[in-house]
Protein backbone atom coordinates (compact mmCIF):
# COMPACT_ATOMS: atom_id res chain seq x y z
CA UNK A 1 0.00 0.00 0.00
CA UNK A 2 1.81 3.29 -1.04
CA UNK A 3 -0.21 6.03 -1.57
CA UNK A 4 0.80 8.68 -4.37
CA UNK A 5 -0.16 11.88 -6.13
CA UNK A 6 -1.16 12.19 -9.65
CA UNK A 7 0.72 15.24 -10.49
CA UNK A 8 -0.35 17.72 -13.46
CA UNK A 9 2.83 18.91 -15.34
CA UNK A 10 3.12 21.73 -18.08
CA UNK A 11 6.29 22.87 -19.68
CA UNK A 12 7.18 25.56 -21.30
CA UNK A 13 11.05 25.06 -21.08
CA UNK A 14 13.53 22.08 -20.36
CA UNK A 15 11.97 22.07 -16.20
CA UNK A 16 8.23 20.55 -15.74
CA UNK A 17 6.31 23.04 -13.85
CA UNK A 18 3.19 20.84 -11.32
CA UNK A 19 0.22 22.96 -12.38
CA UNK A 20 -2.26 20.33 -10.50
CA UNK A 21 -2.31 17.01 -8.44
CA UNK A 22 -5.08 14.72 -6.99
CA UNK A 23 -3.86 13.41 -3.45
CA UNK A 24 -4.33 9.66 -2.82
CA UNK A 25 -7.22 10.59 -0.63
CA UNK A 26 -9.44 12.36 -3.59
CA UNK A 27 -8.07 15.64 -2.56
CA UNK A 28 -7.27 18.02 -5.63
CA UNK A 29 -4.87 20.53 -5.27
CA UNK A 30 -4.18 23.37 -7.22
CA UNK A 31 -0.75 25.44 -7.17
CA UNK A 32 -0.21 23.06 -4.36
CA UNK A 33 -3.24 24.61 -2.47
CA UNK A 34 -6.09 22.31 -1.48
CA UNK A 35 -9.82 23.00 -2.80
CA UNK A 36 -11.40 22.84 0.22
CA UNK A 37 -14.02 25.52 -0.72
CA UNK A 38 -15.40 25.13 -4.03
CA UNK A 39 -16.84 29.12 -4.05
CA UNK A 40 -13.13 30.26 -4.77
CA UNK A 41 -12.41 28.12 -7.37
CA UNK A 42 -11.25 29.93 -10.54
CA UNK A 43 -10.46 29.46 -13.99
CA UNK A 44 -8.56 31.39 -16.53
CA UNK A 45 -10.08 29.38 -19.80
CA UNK A 46 -13.07 27.91 -20.46
CA UNK A 47 -15.09 25.29 -18.05
CA UNK A 48 -16.70 22.68 -19.49
CA UNK A 49 -18.74 19.88 -18.35
CA UNK A 50 -19.03 17.33 -20.65
CA UNK A 51 -22.08 14.43 -20.77
CA UNK A 52 -24.31 16.19 -18.74
CA UNK A 53 -23.97 17.72 -14.86
CA UNK A 54 -25.39 20.46 -13.21
CA UNK A 55 -23.79 23.79 -10.89
CA UNK A 56 -25.19 24.33 -8.27
CA UNK A 57 -24.56 26.72 -5.48
CA UNK A 58 -25.75 24.86 -2.34
CA UNK A 59 -27.69 26.59 0.12
CA UNK A 60 -29.06 29.87 -0.13
CA UNK A 61 -26.88 31.28 -2.79
CA UNK A 62 -27.74 33.11 -5.76
CA UNK A 63 -25.93 31.94 -8.95
CA UNK A 64 -24.10 35.40 -10.59
CA UNK A 65 -22.26 35.40 -13.93
CA UNK A 66 -19.90 38.10 -14.21
CA UNK A 67 -17.35 39.53 -16.88
CA UNK A 68 -15.22 42.09 -17.70
CA UNK A 69 -14.28 41.97 -13.16
CA UNK A 70 -15.68 40.99 -10.46
CA UNK A 71 -18.31 43.85 -9.88
CA UNK A 72 -19.80 43.95 -13.20
CA UNK A 73 -22.88 41.46 -12.63
CA UNK A 74 -24.22 40.38 -16.26
CA UNK A 75 -27.17 38.06 -15.14
CA UNK A 76 -28.33 36.29 -11.83
CA UNK A 77 -30.10 33.32 -11.18
CA UNK A 78 -31.92 33.36 -8.00
CA UNK A 79 -32.32 30.11 -5.39
CA UNK A 80 -36.08 30.79 -5.84
CA UNK A 81 -35.95 30.67 -9.69
CA UNK A 82 -35.88 33.65 -10.84
CA UNK A 83 -33.71 35.41 -13.88
CA UNK A 84 -32.22 38.88 -13.69
CA UNK A 85 -30.78 39.95 -17.28
CA UNK A 86 -28.52 43.39 -16.62
CA UNK A 87 -29.17 43.12 -13.05
CA UNK A 88 -27.82 41.26 -9.81
CA UNK A 89 -31.57 42.10 -8.31
CA UNK A 90 -34.21 40.60 -10.69
CA UNK A 91 -37.75 41.47 -9.75
CA UNK A 92 -39.60 39.57 -7.20
CA UNK A 93 -43.39 40.03 -7.93
CA UNK A 94 -45.80 37.08 -7.60
CA UNK A 95 -44.89 35.38 -11.15
CA UNK A 96 -42.04 37.37 -12.04
CA UNK A 97 -39.86 34.89 -13.09
CA UNK A 98 -37.25 37.20 -15.43
CA UNK A 99 -36.12 40.39 -15.58
CA UNK A 100 -34.08 42.53 -18.27
CA UNK A 101 -32.43 45.41 -17.19
CA UNK A 102 -30.96 47.76 -19.88
CA UNK A 103 -28.14 50.53 -18.65
CA UNK A 104 -28.91 53.52 -17.68
CA UNK A 105 -30.40 55.68 -21.02
CA UNK A 106 -31.00 52.23 -22.98
CA UNK A 107 -34.29 50.47 -23.99
CA UNK A 108 -34.39 46.84 -22.81
CA UNK A 109 -35.51 44.13 -25.03
CA UNK A 110 -35.85 40.88 -26.39
CA UNK A 111 -34.60 40.14 -30.07
CA UNK A 112 -35.92 37.44 -31.88
CA UNK A 113 -34.40 36.15 -35.01
CA UNK A 114 -35.84 32.76 -36.63
CA UNK A 115 -34.40 30.72 -39.38
CA UNK A 116 -30.70 32.20 -38.07
CA UNK A 117 -31.69 35.56 -38.84
CA UNK A 118 -29.89 35.50 -42.30
CA UNK A 119 -32.50 38.02 -43.89
CA UNK A 120 -33.98 41.20 -42.55
CA UNK A 121 -37.80 39.80 -42.70
CA UNK A 122 -36.76 36.92 -39.99
CA UNK A 123 -35.93 39.60 -37.66
CA UNK A 124 -38.26 41.05 -34.55
CA UNK A 125 -38.11 42.64 -31.65
CA UNK A 126 -40.26 43.95 -28.30
CA UNK A 127 -39.00 46.39 -26.28
CA UNK A 128 -39.32 48.76 -23.30
CA UNK A 129 -38.58 52.50 -24.41
CA UNK A 130 -36.72 55.02 -22.43
CA UNK A 131 -39.87 57.59 -23.49
CA UNK A 132 -42.18 55.17 -21.30
CA UNK A 133 -43.55 53.03 -24.75
CA UNK A 134 -43.82 49.46 -24.94
CA UNK A 135 -43.55 48.42 -28.36
CA UNK A 136 -42.89 45.47 -31.23
CA UNK A 137 -40.84 46.06 -34.36
CA UNK A 138 -39.58 44.20 -37.07
CA UNK A 139 -36.48 44.86 -39.52
CA UNK A 140 -37.90 43.88 -42.14
CA UNK A 141 -37.34 47.15 -44.36
CA UNK A 142 -34.12 47.18 -43.29
CA UNK A 143 -34.51 49.38 -40.67
CA UNK A 144 -36.40 49.06 -36.99
CA UNK A 145 -39.87 49.81 -38.19
CA UNK A 146 -42.23 50.00 -35.19
CA UNK A 147 -46.31 47.66 -35.43
CA UNK A 148 -47.60 48.11 -32.28
CA UNK A 149 -46.85 50.65 -29.56
CA UNK A 150 -48.34 51.28 -26.09
CA UNK A 151 -47.45 54.72 -24.88
CA UNK A 152 -46.87 55.97 -21.18
CA UNK A 153 -50.57 57.45 -21.51
CA UNK A 154 -52.25 54.57 -22.46
CA UNK A 155 -53.01 55.23 -26.25
CA UNK A 156 -52.63 51.54 -28.41
CA UNK A 157 -50.92 52.35 -31.75
CA UNK A 158 -50.51 50.38 -35.03
CA UNK A 159 -48.03 51.35 -37.31
CA UNK A 160 -47.67 54.44 -36.05
CA UNK A 161 -44.25 55.06 -37.36
CA UNK A 162 -44.77 58.80 -38.21
CA UNK A 163 -44.92 59.86 -34.60
CA UNK A 164 -48.52 61.48 -35.38
CA UNK A 165 -52.04 60.39 -34.10
CA UNK A 166 -53.32 59.23 -37.37
CA UNK A 167 -52.86 55.65 -36.50
CA UNK A 168 -53.72 55.34 -32.95
CA UNK A 169 -56.95 53.09 -32.52
CA UNK A 170 -57.28 53.36 -28.79
CA UNK A 171 -56.85 56.29 -26.34
CA UNK A 172 -56.17 59.81 -25.99
CA UNK A 173 -56.75 61.52 -29.40
CA UNK A 174 -57.48 58.26 -31.55
CA UNK A 175 -57.13 58.81 -35.22
CA UNK A 176 -60.02 57.92 -37.52
CA UNK A 177 -58.21 55.58 -39.76
CA UNK A 178 -56.72 52.24 -38.69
Amino acid sequence: NNPTALVFSTVSSETATEAMRILSNGTLQSNNKSITNWNSMSSSGSLHIDGGGYIDTRGSANLTFRTTDANTTRMTLTNAGRLGIGTASPSGGTGELMTLAAGEGDDAMLVFWADEGDDNDDKWRIYAGTNGTFNIASYSTGSWVNHFEVDANSRISLSNNDGGTENTVFGYTAGTSI
